[in-house]
């Protein structure tokens, strides 16, 4: 549980925190597994933002800078973004983004993109009031 006065210190995500983070991944519903964490962040252009609070990870934002799309600058993509639900509304959220987004810039990227479930009740909101905005793109997909 989130208690006042309790510091919150961000740090770069390593392939070792690979347990923790699909523990709370699970937590949050979804289905990261340690193999996928592992595999992520040991992917060069990788960028991983651990949120820590007494030695344990209480919130997780990371992504990736690529080239594509005919941009003239590389893209971000944030692929992954979650938060204990004991922490929220504690500013967690806005410290991992802000950090996500400063190294996504430091690394290049000139947007940043990522897909939300549309339904989303949590990250669509707490995006677009971070400032990013629906794209001229479409998110299609197709069961292989």
């Amino acid at each position: 549980m989130a208690t006042t006065g309790t510091a919150l210190e961000t740090r770069r995500l390593t392939p070792a925190d690979a347990p923790d983070l699909a523990a709370l991944a699970a937590r949050l519903g979804s289905s990261e597994t340690s193999v996928q964490w592992v595999r992520f962040l040991s992917r060069p252009d990788a960028v991983g933002i651990a949120a820590v609070v007494d030695g344990a990870i209480v919130g997780y934002a990371a992504g990736e800078v690529r080239g594509g799309f005919g941009l003239p600058a590389p893209a971000a993509w944030i692929e992954a973004f979650g938060i204990d639900l004991s922490w929220r509304g504690h500013g967690v959220g806005r410290t991992l983004l802000g950090d996500l987004l400063g190294s996504f810039r430091t690394a290049g990227a000139a947007h940043v993109y990522t897909v939300v479930p549309v339904h989303d009740r949590s990250l669509v909101p707490f995006f677009r009031q971070a400032g990013l905005r629906d794209e001229p793109l479409a998110c299609l997909g197709c069961d292989l």
